[in-house]
């Protein structure tokens, strides 16, 4: 997709987007799953909050601040990794 932007060629473009885009939505799609299974009524939300803070945290500069939100990061996905839903009936 890099390579497309880069030399004005639409039809790289559109193909490295073709190829990124399932990518990103089972990420998210992932993402989702999991905090539904450990959060309940909240995983919209949540989610939603998650994924606009890691897309604000990209445009901030080096410094005290990123790297706080970056160990804030680090502790959700452990949080996320580890810890058992309260499910209790596992179906697929």
């Amino acid at each position: 997709m890099g390579y497309g932007l880069s030399t004005n060629s639409m039809g790289l473009t559109v193909l490295g987007l073709t190829l990124l885009a399932p990518t990103i939505w089972y990420s998210y799609a992932s993402l989702y799953k999991r905090m539904n299974a450990l959060l309940g009524e909240n995983a919209t939300a949540s989610t939603f909050g998650l994924v606009l803070l890691q897309i604000s945290n990209q445009f901030l500069v080096e410094g005290l601040f990123k790297g706080i939100m970056s160990i804030v990061f680090l502790i959700i996905a452990i949080f996320l990794i580890f810890s058992n839903s309260n499910i209790e009936n596992h179906e697929g």
